[in-house]
């Protein structure tokens, strides 16, 4: 049993060995051609790595991606982050239509690893030697990692607007404290004005009022001068 279990894994190494080096020459420059683990198995399948923030915004886009082709994506029951886009239809595949496409995206350093696996009834095949399903398959990866630079083109450009209205709106804030300020100095200044009209007022009315008083107490002084000489005059002699 022992035996059997080494003998089965150096087996599959040696198909895995023999599946990157048999690979087709564009899956070798971007695509890798793998046998990975998913939902039916340890099957064929491509993989490839996107520049992404995580996960769910691979699949976001890859759910996009296929609504656009009239194809409804679906979670696995087995693998909760694997989708499945049955029977692929469209102008843009001969080969592949029919075919089921298994999605797969997990974090990878810096960037997000895509996995795709493609069912035709009941196999995963590797297309080696199809060269046809190969063109397909690229042109149709192709336009999803070119959806996926979009996507983030777009998501880019929100955020830089989202900042430039943000320091917009700082700067209006800032405008109407400028404004505000130059009201309030605007109108310290007429008050400053008027109190400096006041003061001039205020010293005139007290130069006019000083005269007043000094007349006023001359007025007292004589009045009190004759009171007094009134009062000394009344008095009887002993």
């Amino acid at each position: 049993m022992f035996r059997t279990l080494v003998c089965m894994k150096l087996v599959y190494h040696i198909i895995i060995g023999i599946g990157i080096l048999l690979a087709p020459a564009f899956l070798a420059a971007q695509y890798q051609y793998e046998l990975m683990k998913m939902s039916e198995g340890v099957e064929n399948g491509i993989w490839f790595d996107v520049i992404s923030e995580d996960e769910k915004e691979v699949e976001e886009v890859w759910q996009d991606f296929m609504d656009e082709r009239s194809l409804k994506v679906k979670r696995s029951s087995r693998r909760p982050k694997e989708y499945l886009a049955e029977d692929v239809k469209g102008q843009e595949v001969s080969t592949l239509f029919g075919t089921d496409l298994f999605m797969q995206a997990e974090k990878v350093d810096t960037a997000i690893r895509v996995k795709i696996w493609v069912r035709r009834g009941e196999e995963f095949p590797d297309f080696w030697g199809e060269e046809e399903a190969q063109a397909e398959l690229k042109d149709l990866l192709d336009h999803f990692q070119l959806a996926m630079r979009q996507y983030r083109a777009e998501k880019a450009l929100e955020e830089a607007q989202e900042k430039l209205e943000d320091m917009e709106r700082d700067l209006s804030r800032l405008e109407n404290r400028k404004e505000n300020y130059e009201k309030r100095i605007e109108k310290a200044y007429e008050e400053i004005e008027e109190n400096e009209k006041n003061i001039v007022d205020n010293e005139s009315e007290q130069e006019a009022l000083q005269k007043k008083l000094e007349e006023q107490r001359s007025q007292v002084s004589e009045k009190k001068a004759a009171r007094d000489l009134l009062n000394k005059s009344s008095v009887s002699p002993n």
